[in-house]
């Protein structure tokens, strides 16, 4: 199980519309607490992985996921 309130709900959003992608999400954790969480995920989950995790982050927050 991942925790994903350590994204903002605009960064998971657009992450999980495909609109930001793997390296660019990393890049906004690059050197933050966080940093090798979000590496782990891409790592073991891949993009696509990820990205469905994202989506259904988002329905649990109770978030459209699309913008």
């Amino acid at each position: 199980m991942k925790n994903w309130s350590i994204i903002s709900d605009v960064v998971l959003s657009l992450f999980a519309n495909g609109l930001l992608t793997g390296d660019q999400l990393y890049s906004k954790f690059r050197n933050t607490e966080h940093g090798g969480a979000v590496r782990n995920l891409l790592r073991e989950k891949r993009v696509d992985g990820a990205r469905r995790l994202a989506k259904m982050a988002l329905r649990r927050r109770k978030l459209t996921t699309t913008i």
